[in-house]
């Protein structure tokens, strides 16, 4: 009998962690599970397995904390519209920045450099002579729609955030390509204060990529339930 990979072995792995990860008040659970399972060893691709196991635990894991019937509540979107906000703040930060500085007004900006690395504002001069006014759009655009999502946390249509926060976290991450693509073009580089090890790299990009997509999958669970047939308005 050949040997399996450890790719295999590890998506195999990862479909059993899903079908014990099913709620139990799930009727069809053990059928779920049996057809993740068959539907992986169909796959004759090591890679492609285990690509598909990998959804099915996120897949599990979605089904598990629904099932909880805690997402949607009071207090998660509490926590949720408090993210969200720095968020907005976030892409609000480099604007406001630009404008105090180009329009005179360096008392504000001289504020702001308490947030930003060395507490200094001079190393982004460059950065602010450069960056055009419609990159600014696109954050500013991001902002505001993260700011009718957080509003919306607060009314039964609250199933809306999920699209709207996820256009703007798209707009975003188009401002920031649009910034890399002029900087690069400029001859600059973006002012950093990073940690050298990966750790606290992985940690400075909490609020830039990992705190966004952890609101989004929340965002998506809370639409899921509010469209889900049955479920409590």
């Amino acid at each position: 009998m050949k040997e399996l990979s450890l790719t295999r072995r590890l998506a195999d792995g990862l479909v059993r962690h899903a079908g014990r990860m099913l709620p139990a008040c799930r009727r069809e659970k053990q059928e779920w599970a049996e057809a993740m399972r068959q539907e992986t060893d169909s796959i004759s691709d090591d890679r492609q397995a285990l690509g598909w196991a990998l959804g099915c635990v996120f897949a599990s894991y979605a089904e598990r904390i629904e099932a909880m019937n805690f997402v949607d509540t009071a207090f998660v979107r509490g926590v949720l519209v408090f993210f969200i906000v720095l968020e907005a703040w976030s892409n609000f930060f480099a604007t406001i920045a630009t404008i105090s500085y180009r329009s005179g007004h360096l008392g504000v900006i001289r504020v702001m450099s308490g947030m930003m690395p060395g507490d200094d504002y001079r190393p982004f001069i460059p950065l602010m002579n450069t960056i055009p006014w419609w990159d600014h759009a696109l954050w500013v655009s991001a902002a505001l729609l993260y700011f009718v999502a957080a509003a919306l946390l607060f009314t039964r249509r609250r199933a809306m955030a999920f699209p709207l926060f996820t256009a703007g976290f798209g707009l975003a991450i188009a401002g920031e390509i649009g910034s890399w693509i002029v900087m690069s073009e400029a001859g600059l580089h973006p002012v950093v204060g990073r940690g050298g090890s990966v750790i606290g790299r992985i940690i400075q990009d909490i609020p830039e990529i990992y705190l966004p997509l952890g609101i989004i999958f929340v965002l998506w669970l809370i639409r899921r339930r509010r469209t889900t047939p049955g479920a409590p308005v």
